[in-house]
């Protein structure tokens, strides 16, 4: 059953986007190459990178995109993502030009993260997975999805 929507969760505003498996801790065992792939790195380690310009929300959007379409849409088919945002790049490039204006703050600001599909969101769909749900997005979001936009 897919479970999951999409979303670019920011300390400033959560816009339903893109799913981001940003998380602590360190890649498999037996990962080669000399640089750790930005999915294996810690908020942190992100907020560093796009603090010295290295990286963009931008950029890390379109990679958490590519990598959903490969592993989960394709390859071995997990299909646990309902929905992407169309919007995702959009808010992902309004995020790049408020740390350029220096308006960024928090460890979350511009990184791309999962939000159940049961978890209502006012401006996309909130399923649960099932058909007996589709229909137009709920009026208002859950407490924890407001706090988390707050």
């Amino acid at each position: 059953m897919k479970s999951v929507h999409a979303s670019l969760l920011t300390a400033v505003a959560m816009t339903i986007a893109v799913a981001g498996f940003a998380h602590a801790g360190t890649p498999p065992a037996g990962m080669s190459g000399s640089r750790t792939p930005l999915y294996y790195q810690s908020l942190k380690q992100l907020q560093r990178e796009m603090h010295s310009g290295k990286l963009t929300s931008v950029e890390l959007t379109r990679l958490f995109i590519k990598r959903i379409k490969r592993l989960d849409q394709g390859g071995p088919h997990v299909n646990s993502v309902i929905l992407i945002n169309p919007n995702a790049l959009k808010v992902a490039a309004e995020r790049d030009r408020a740390r350029k204006q220096g308006k960024a703050h928090g460890m979350l600001f511009g990184i791309p993260v999962l939000v159940k599909d049961n978890m209502d969101t006012h401006d996309m769909p909130t399923t649960a997975g099932s058909l007996a749900l589709e229909g137009p997005p709920p009026p208002r979001d859950a407490t924890v999805v407001a706090k988390l936009r707050a």
